[in-house]
C-alpha cells in the first residue's frame, strides 16, 4: 500500500527586517508543521524494514535449498565411505552406491580410492568420473602410473585430465615422467586415450575436452602375439571429434602410432578431427621393431587446428605424417632421429580442386628436422588449389644415402609423378645443411638441399640451401622461382663452394631450369638432357608473358671440347611434339670449367611469350669430350 506524505506549505521567513514582519504564532507555526512532516517520513521507512509475511512460492524455495544440503550430505557420505573401501560393489566390481551430483572436480586416488600403482586397473575409476562429473568437469591424477584395461573415454563436453607432470626426451632416451596413464597386459581397445564420433557414442557429443600434463605411456604393449598381434595406439580421434586440446603432454612407446587423427565414414560421409590442437607435447619411440612402420603423429584428415612447439624424436617410422589436411599451421616443431622414414610427409590429392582439402593450408614455421632415414619434409600433397609452405627453420643431416642407389635422399624433397604433380610450394628463408652423425663418422647427408620432380610451382626465397651434390635439383617442374637473395651451396663441410653462381643481374626473377650434375653434352648436335624414357629431350613448362629478355649461364663441372654450347628452344605446343623454335639467344659456351655467362641479356621474341615449352639445346663442338654441368639456368627479366 502506498503511503503518502503531506506536504507542509512553509512560510519563507527573511533575514533582517522581514522577521519582524511575522508574528511569534506564524514562526511556531512553521516549526509545527516541520516536525509532523518528519515523523510521518519517519514512520514511513519503519514500514518498509519490517519482512513480508512468505509467499507459498518462497516456502518451496526453502524446501528445494533444505533438499539440496541434505543430498550434498548424502553424497558427502557415500564419497567417504568409498574412500574407506567399504562402499557396496556389483557383481563386476563397480561402485552402485554413488549419489549423482554435479561435480567440478575428481581425483582418481584421493576422492573415489584407486591406487596408481600400475597395477591395479583404474579403468573403472576413469568410467566413475567421468559419469559422475558434469560438462567441464576436471578429473584430477596424483603421482605414479594409472593401469587401465580398456580406453579412457570421457562422455561429457569439455570434460578433462589434469596430472602432477608429463615425461621429456634427454639425448638417446626418455621418461614417463611422474604421472601417466598405462595399459595393463589385459588390455582391449584401439587406444589409451580415446575419441570417437557420435554415431559410435549413442549419439553423445564430446567435443572441447583438454588433458595436461601427464604422459600416455603404451609400455610397448600390444593385443596378442606374434604375426597376428594388433598394435595399441597411444591416443586416437575417430571420426568428427572437435576441438580436443593436449598441453604439455608425452605420447611414448605406443605399439602403434603415439597419436592419431583418423576419419570415419559416417551416414553423414567422411568425417574426421578438427579443431583444438597440440602444444608443447613429446612423442617418441612409437611402433615395435616388428611394427616399424608406426608414426610419432599420424594425422590424416586433421583440419582447422594447430601444432605449436612439439617433438617427434626415435619413432620406428617418421616423426609427423600428415595427409590430407587443411588448415593446419605447424610451428616450432621437431622430427628427429626418427628410424625408418621421413621427419614430415605432406601428402594428400584433392583432385576437385576445393578450397581447404589435400593440404589446403598447411604450413611449417620455424621447424626443424635432424637425422631422419630418408628426406626431412617430405612433400607429395597435389592438387590444384592447394598450397603448402615453409617458412624459417634448419633441415639437417637426413638421409643417410648409403641404401640402392645411394639414397638420394633431401632435406626438403618434393616427389610427384606424371600423372599427379605436387602442389604449389613456397620456400622462405629456410636453411639446409650437410653435417656428419654425432660420433663424427662422415656420413654427409643429404644429398640434395632442395630436390624437385613432377612439381607444379616451386617458390624459393631467400635462404642458405646446402646439399652435398648441389643445392638444389629440380626436373620437369612446371614453375621454379628463384629470388636473388637465396644462396646455393654443394660439398661436404671440409670442401664446401657455391653450387651455382649467385652473381646475378638484370631486373626481375632469375629462373633456374635445370640443376642436375648428371646430364652432359652428347657427342654430336642433339636435344639436351637424358630423362628416360624420353631419350636425350629435356624441357620445362613456364609462363614467359612478362619476359622482355632472357639469357643462359651455367656452372660447367667438366669442359667440353673446343666449340661445345648450348642455347635454348621453345614451342607452343605444350605436348612437346612440335614447333620447336629458337630463341634467338646467343649461344653459350662451354668448353671450360667454371662459372659461364658470356652470353648476354637478348630480347625474347614476342612468339614466346606466352604459355611455352623451353628446351635447352647442346652442341659437342667435335665430340671428343664432353661437358658436365653443377648447374644450367635460363633467366628471364622483363
Amino acid at each position: 500500500m502506498a503511503t503518502t506524505i503531506n506536504k507542509p506549505q512553509l512560510t519563507i521567513i527573511q533575514g533582517g527586517d522581514g522577521l519582524r514582519d511575522k508574528s511569534r504564532d506564524d514562526i511556531n507555526t512553521n516549526v509545527s508543521q516541520i516536525g509532523s512532516a518528519v515523523n510521518e517520513l519517519i514512520d514511513v521507512v519503519a514500514s518498509m524494514q519490517q519482512t513480508p509475511p512468505p509467499t507459498l512460492g518462497e516456502e518451496q524455495l526453502q524446501a528445494s535449498i533444505d533438499a539440496e544440503a541434505t543430498t550434498r550430505a548424502q553424497a558427502d557420505t557415500a564419497l567417504s565411505t568409498r574412500i574407506n573401501g567399504k562402499a557396496d560393489k556389483d557383481a563386476n566390481g563397480f561402485l552402485v552406491n554413488l549419489v549423482r551430483r554435479h561435480w567440478s572436480t575428481l581425483n582418481l586416488v584421493n576422492d573415489l580410492g584407486y591406487a596408481m600403482d600400475g597395477v591395479v586397473d583404474c579403468s573403472p575409476g576413469f568410467d566413475e568420473a567421468f559419469d559422475a562429473l558434469d560438462k567441464g568437469g576436471l578429473l584430477t591424477l596424483n603421482d605414479g602410473i594409472a593401469g587401465v584395461s580398456r580406453p579412457v573415454q570421457p562422455t561429457k563436453e569439455r570434460q578433462g585430465i589434469m596430472g602432477t607432470g608429463s615425461g621429456w626426451w634427454t639425448y638417446n632416451t626418455g621418461t614417463a615422467g611422474p604421472c601417466s596413464i598405462r595399459p595393463l597386459n589385459s588390455f582391449q581397445g584401439q587406444a589409451i586415450l580415446l575419441g570417437v564420433d557420435r554415431e559410435l557414442n549413442d549419439d553423445v557429443l564430446t567435443g572441447n575436452c583438454f588433458f595436461r600434463s601427464f604422459s600416455i605411456d603404451g609400455n610397448s604393449k600390444q593385443i596378442g602375439s606374434g604375426t597376428s598381434a594388433t598394435p595399441i595406439n597411444g591416443v586416437a580421434l575417430l571420426g568428427e571429434v572437435k576441438g580436443w586440446k593436449f598441453d604439455q603432454m608425452a605420447f611414448l612407446q605406443a605399439s602403434g602410432h603415439n597419436v592419431a587423427m583418423l576419419p570415419y565414414q559416417s551416414s553423414r560421409g567422411q568425417v574426421f578431427p578438427r579443431g583444438g590442437g597440440f602444444a608443447f607435447c613429446s612423442s617418441w619411440s612409437a611402433g615395435t621393431s616388428a611394427m616399424d612402420d608406426k608414426w610419432g603423429w599420424w594425422l590424416e584428415n586433421y583440419t582447422d587446428a594447430y601444432l605449436t612447439n612439439n617433438l617427434a624424436v626415435s619413432n620406428q617410422g617418421g616423426g609427423f605424417y600428415i595427409k590430407g589436411a587443411g588448415q593446419l599451421p605447424i610451428s616450432n616443431c621437431i622430427a628427429a632421429y626418427n628410424i625408418n622414414e621421413n621427419g614430415f610427409l605432406i601428402s594428400g590429392n584433392t583432385g576437385s580442386g576445393i578450397i581447404g582439402g589435400g593440404n589446403g593450408g598447411v604450413s611449417l614455421t620455424n621447424c626443424y628436422t635432424d637425422r631422419n632415414a630418408k628426406d626431412g619434409v617430405l612433400i607429395t600433397a597435389s592438387g590444384p588449389r592447394s598450397r603448402v609452405s615453409i617458412v624459417g627453420g634448419d633441415f639437417r643431416r637426413d638421409g643417410p644415402n648409403t641404401g640402392a642407389g645411394d639414397g638420394g635422399y633431401a632435406a626438403i624433397a618434393l616427389r610427384g609423378t606424371a600423372s599427379n604433380r605436387v602442389c604449389a610450394v613456397d620456400l622462405v628463408g629456410v636453411m639446409t645443411a650437410v653435417e656428419d652423425d654425432d660420433q663424427q663418422n662422415q656420413v654427409w647427408q643429404p644429398r640434395w638441399g632442395v630436390f624437385a620432380t613432377y612439381t607444379t610451382e616451386l617458390s624459393i626465397t631467400g635462404g642458405h640451401i646446402w646439399g652435398l651434390t648441389g643445392g638444389l635439383s629440380s626436373t620437369n617442374s612446371q614453375i621454379v622461382r628463384i629470388s636473388d637473395e637465396t644462396v646455393f651451396w654443394k660439398g661436404p663441410p671440409t670442401d664446401k663452394v657455391r653450387s651455382y653462381p649467385d652473381q646475378r643481374t638484370g631486373k626481375g626473377r632469375s629462373v633456374p631450369v635445370i640443376t642436375n650434375q648428371s646430364w652432359a653434352i652428347p657427342s654430336a648436335f642433339t636435344r639436351f638432357g637424358g630423362n628416360g624414357s624420353l631419350g636425350s629431350v629435356f624441357y620445362m613448362q613456364m609462363d614467359t608473358r612478362m619476359a622482355n629478355f632472357a639469357k643462359l649461364t651455367a656452372q660447367v663441372l667438366g669442359g667440353g671440347a673446343a666449340g661445345a654450347s648450348l642455347s635454348v628452344d621453345y614451342t607452343t605446343d605444350l605436348s612437346g611434339a612440335t614447333g620447336w623454335t629458337s630463341m634467338q639467344l646467343a649461344t653459350l659456351t662451354v668448353d671450360s670449367v667454371g662459372y659461364r655467362n658470356n652470353a648476354d641479356w637478348a630480347l625474347v621474341p614476342d612468339a614466346a611469350k606466352g604459355d611455352v615449352l623451353i628446351r635447352i639445346m647442346g652442341s659437342g663442338g667435335d665430340g671428343t669430350t664432353t661437358a658436365n654441368f653443377a648447374s644450367i639456368f635460363f633467366h628471364y627479366r622483363p
